[in-house]
């Protein structure tokens, strides 16, 4: 290595200096002195040492001018061996006196020392852009770090910091008794920001969010975003479960406040699950925040904008979820859903005009298994879209089969219910052009019917497939109308053609402030050529006041429930005489459903 040239060099140079003085004190003259050949060893040897580089770092990324640094190099050796070779030329001959010698020395020690003091400033130079990486990567470092443990977009903890500070909070419990709590938050409403305003402003909203929950725990907690619109809190050191209630209470009456967004009040509504854990419940991470999803789930259950602290009878419901979950998915391999028809009748003539496909479940344990039990359930998980598809193809081929074997009139109508899922396939107008094509049903004949709360939520592009939809020939239908956002606005926007007013308002008795309402939207659907369906009607005075109103159809178990496919014939028939058929006495009153 270089020191180690250098060390050598100046030793070659003490020793010459010392055989010389030494020859000097004795008067001993020679031609070619021992001192000599030491000068030139020592000088030869420094020169060498300057040629090596003082640093050798491996994969630099700093690449030196070489040619350059060869060259910077190369001058003081070249020096050095000039002038000594000249020294030692002028010693043989005899010409050079010792005062031009000892110049040469000098000078040539001159030259070496210069040479090592560029040395030590290339050094220092080296040192300083090693120490400014070395702060780059350790910043780097730091924001890698702090990556992995946050959400880029709230900066908030993300899912891996927050469980690990889970499990130490438990930890924490477990020694010092005290209470730990944490929260699941879920935006209810989410999806409708992103799909009117944009992701942008769906970011913007997330970032507020984070922020307003921050402001209703203590410095000590820790607020999370576990992904999408979900967040969690983790609350430590609690001295009793009502402070858990309290901050649940605090978190949604905090979201209850619009948001300033895009130049508009933006409102939004959380569901918050809570799972406390004390020193003797023997939690883990995994389990606490297990539980806070399954109350959370109740929450939303229970209508959404709420709280519901974690029971053990929420984890039983939850399993059994599971189970039903797996279920439903041999249910699809196994055909073993099927299909009841339930009666739209003409409220002047008492004829049936329409059919309304309900799909039913037939578990081969369970037994009958109610819609309301698993059509929530596949709208999670996803089967929603396999369900629907089987649905309308049972629809599709026994409307068609009915009326082949002329059954039913020509022109009878059949409904089926399309989910918000089922929108977002950009394959679904050709999925339901095959249907049609393949049953032979007439495209005019179909309606498929999107819940007013769907309907809203329709994003550009999903309004793309309703529009191949209208040009298949299908018409679309709102279902529970008046239940949401009812507006002019997306009545334009949308390809409507039948309104179905919701239970609520067709249910309302003469006179009622509700009656207003209902005739309002008659009014509107009218103005708009749009037909109008009354649903839920049961007794004869709402049937009355409908007629009254001007609206013309309607459904419910005043005229029909929901029927099998053996049944529906004869109701047909005998509605075309004017009777209306007895609902069968096996039926649940509630729901429809045979028992």
């Amino acid at each position: 290595v270089p020191l180690v040239q250098i060390v050598a060099g100046f030793a070659l140079l003490i020793a010459a200096d010392s055989v010389f003085v030494w020859n000097t004190l004795l008067d001993v003259e020679q031609a070619v002195s021992i001192s000599d050949v030491l000068w030139v060893g020592g000088f030869v040897t420094l020169g060498l040492a300057a040629l090596r580089s003082p640093l050798e770092v491996e994969n630099s990324n700093e690449i030196l001018d070489q040619p350059a640094s060869l060259r910077r190099a190369a001058l003081p050796l070249t020096i050095v061996v000039v002038s000594w070779i000249l020294r030692a030329y002028l010693v043989f001959t005899g010409v050079a006196d010792d005062a031009f010698l000892a110049v040469v020395s000098i000078f040539t020690v001159a030259l070496v020392l210069a040479r090592y003091l560029l040395t030590m400033r290339e050094n220092h130079e080296l040192t300083d852009k090693l120490e400014r990486k070395i702060d780059e990567l350790t910043e780097r470092e730091r924001q890698l770090s702090h990556q992995a443990f946050h959400d880029p977009l709230t900066g908030l903890a993300n899912r891996r910091l927050f469980s690990d500070r889970v499990e130490h909070a438990l930890t924490r419990s477990r020694r010092t008794g005290h209470l730990s709590a944490v929260l699941f938050v879920d935006l209810d409403d989410f999806k409708t920001v992103n799909d009117s305003l944009g992701h942008g402003a769906g970011d913007r909203l997330l970032n507020a969010v984070g922020a307003r929950l921050s402001g209703c725990v203590r410095p000590g907690d820790t607020v999370a975003r576990l992904g999408g619109d979900e967040f969690g809190v983790l609350l430590e050191e609690m001295d009793g479960p009502e402070h858990a209630s309290k901050t649940a209470v605090r978190i949604l009456e905090s979201l209850d406040v619009a948001f300033p967004l895009e130049g508009r009040q933006v409102f939004t509504r959380a569901s918050v699950g809570v799972a406390i854990a004390d020193r003797n419940s023997g939690y883990v991470g995994a389990d606490l925040l297990s539980d806070a999803d399954v109350a959370l789930y109740a929450a939303k259950g229970a209508g959404k904008a709420t709280y519901r602290e974690f029971e053990r009878a929420m984890r039983v419901g939850a399993i059994e979820r599971l189970e039903l979950s797996q279920d439903l998915r041999q249910a699809l391999n196994q055909e073993q859903f099927f299909c009841h028809y339930q009666p739209i009748v003409d409220l002047v003539t008492g004829r049936i005009v329409a059919l309304e496909a309900l799909v039913r479940w037939d578990h081969p344990e369970r037994g009958l298994v109610s819609p309301g039990a698993f059509i929530e359930l596949a709208e999670e998980s996803g089967m929603i879209d396999n369900i629907g598809m089987v649905v309308l193809q049972m629809a599709a081929w026994q409307t068609a089969n009915w009326r082949a074997e002329a059954k039913i009139p020509a022109d009878l109508e059949v409904h089926v219910n399309l989910s918000g899922r089922q929108l977002e396939d950009p394959y679904l107008v050709e999925k339901v052009r095959r249907v049609l094509a393949s049953s032979g049903l007439p495209s005019s004949l179909l309606v498929l019917e999107i819940t007013e709360s769907v309907a809203v939520e329709i994003a550009a592009e999903h309004l793309g497939v309703l529009e191949g939809l209208r040009d298949l020939g299908v018409r679309l239908a709102i279902d529970d109308f008046g239940t949401g956002y009812s507006s002019l606005n997306y009545l334009r926007a949308l390809p409507v053609d039948v309104l179905k007013i919701d239970r609520a308002f067709a249910q309302t008795a003469a006179g009622d402030t509700d009656t207003v309402l209902l005739e309002a939207i008659v009014r509107l659907g009218n103005s708009l050529g749009i037909n109008m369906i009354a649903e839920g009607i049961e007794v004869e005075e709402q049937a009355a006041t409908l007629r009254r109103l001007g609206c013309r159809f309607a459904q419910g178990f005043l005229f029909h429930h929901p029927l099998s496919v053996s049944e529906i014939p004869e109701a047909v028939a005998s509605s075309c005489n004017g009777v209306v058929s007895e609902p069968s006495e096996d039926l649940d009153p509630e729901t429809g459903v045979h028992q």
